[in-house]
């Protein structure tokens, strides 16, 4: 579910907030989110919540992240996608189970992505979701960052 909630009035009603049930939700520009539903359609709202477009399932998308350059990326259970929700196509695929998390390197262009997962962390580039490196750790994993030189530090 999700709940847009209008910034810069003294209050706000009921009548203001504006919801959502969805299985995941996102924004990906100023003023337009993504949501996907049950039938894992990626819908694009903007910030009045009206529907801009319903898109097909892509590879049977169970999860959206945030992704730089108004792009998504797509989560199916053994794989992630990078979508274009403009052009309406999968940009680039990389191989990677169960991602719970996505953290973006701090860099000026974003050029690395961590995806993380209960026991695993793949990082990938960003253009061509090319792998960097991987590891697989014995405890879980909760949470990872980047350094200013763009090196991942685990949690």
């Amino acid at each position: 579910t999700f709940e847009l909630y209008p910034v810069g009035k003294s209050s706000v009603s009921n009548d203001d907030v504006r919801r959502g049930f969805y299985t995941s939700a996102v924004f990906f520009k100023r003023n337009k989110f993504a949501v996907l539903d049950k039938g894992r359609q990626i819908i694009i709202k903007n910030t009045q919540n009206n529907i801009l477009s319903v898109l097909p399932p892509v590879h049977n998308t169970n999860q959206i992240f945030w992704a730089p350059n108004n792009m998504l990326l797509l989560r199916s259970d053994d794989k992630v996608y990078m979508f274009d929700p403009h052009l309406k196509n999968v940009t680039a695929q990389a191989t990677a189970a169960k991602v719970k998390y996505v953290v973006w390197s701090p860099d000026k262009g974003q050029s690395k992505v961590a995806l993380l997962s209960k026991h695993a962390i793949s990082v990938f580039t960003k253009k061509g979701l090319k792998s960097v490196c991987s590891l697989h750790e014995g405890s879980r994993i909760k949470s990872a960052c980047f350094d200013e030189k763009a090196i991942v530090l685990l949690y």
